[in-house]
């Protein structure tokens, strides 16, 4: 077996929403990923982790990096949106929504890395013969959360 780390660094806002307490903060993450492969290629036995890895950290930039990540039933980031959708122009519309990112979870370190572990990753490194194995996020606030795999 091969492992490789690899990491990602990137800044986005986000709103965690929890009952009554809420935290609005814009954070520099640097996010770790764990890769591991059985499968060699024919290039003098070497595994080529660099496809994979574009992949996921590509995603992660496009989909993260420089966005507000929320709780997709947030009521007040809702609300917002909602209310001063009619005061912008189509172009306009278009931007905000590619700059606010939805997601089915508060976005927390512990819960973003559980995401890009169990369906982010397996969706990104589709027909590699590379796996993700652990993910760790680390903000500049010293919060800290991981996800990993059970030992097979």
């Amino acid at each position: 077996m091969i492992i490789t780390n690899q990491y990602q660094d990137i800044t986005c806002g986000h709103r965690i929403s929890n009952g009554e307490n809420f935290q609005n903060s814009l954070h520099r993450f640097r996010i770790n990923f764990t890769f591991q492969s059985n499968v060699l290629t024919n290039d003098a036995n070497k595994i080529n982790f660099s496809i994979a890895i574009s992949r996921l950290c590509d995603w992660v930039e496009k989909q993260w990096d420089n966005k507000f990540l929320y709780q997709d039933n947030d009521n007040l980031v809702n609300t917002i949106l909602g209310t001063h959708m009619p005061e912008l122009n189509k172009n306009e519309i278009q931007d905000l929504f590619e700059f606010f990112v939805p997601l089915p979870f508060d976005p927390t370190a512990e819960k973003l890395a559980v995401y890009l572990l169990d369906f982010i990753g397996p969706e990104q490194l589709k027909g590699t013969d590379i796996e993700l194995t652990k993910v760790s996020l680390c903000s500049d606030m010293g919060f800290y959360g991981y996800a990993k795999l059970d030992e097979k």
